[in-house]
């Protein structure tokens, strides 16, 4: 597939990201994946009624892998899946550690994306088979600020963190 051109809104998105070595790479809720990219950072979330509070430490971008299918392979092939046990998933997410980001490659019209690494890494992404009526949220690369989401139905929005669900403007790939 050729790399399109960086005028496309998700190569606009992940052009400061590309070269930069992922790091944190894990699995999160059930088949979720998350990884870091870019300088760490502390995030600390105080709730309202001031008893609680979380710090967390992020990269200056943050992928989530989230409702969608998924495979990981390298030069040597398939090493997990989905639906693969958690341990296999976890040994698997864990050989993308230190890997840079080169490249993404999406199919406009099956949301299907491919995640390239720089050692071989490949972070295969396609939708839900079962979720055409309300497409998912497939990924999200999301910075202090901003929140680029590609849903399964082609679809993509750009907009601030702090935007609440359905106040997102989405528009075709």
């Amino acid at each position: 597939m050729p790399r399109p051109p960086f005028n496309d809104p998700v190569q606009r998105s992940f052009e400061p990201v590309f070269g930069h070595p992922a790091w944190g790479v894990s699995r999160g809720h059930g088949s979720f994946l998350t990884m870091e990219f870019g300088d760490p950072e502390l995030v600390v979330h105080e709730w309202p009624s001031g008893l609680r509070r979380s710090v967390n430490v992020h990269g200056a971008w943050h992928l989530w892998i989230y409702c969608c299918r998924w495979t990981l392979s390298d030069k040597g092939g398939r090493l997990a899946e989905r639906d693969d046990a958690d341990g296999e998933i976890d040994r698997a997410v864990h050989l993308l550690n230190g890997q840079k980001l080169i490249g993404v490659e999406i199919d406009r019209t099956s949301a299907e994306t491919r995640f390239l690494f720089d050692l071989g890494g490949l972070l295969a992404t396609s939708p839900n088979p079962n979720n055409s009526d309300d497409p998912d949220v497939q990924w999200k690369l999301m910075t202090a600020e901003t929140c680029f989401k590609v849903r399964a139905d082609g679809c993509f929005s750009l907009g601030s963190m702090k935007a609440r669900p359905g106040e997102e403007s989405w528009e075709r790939l």
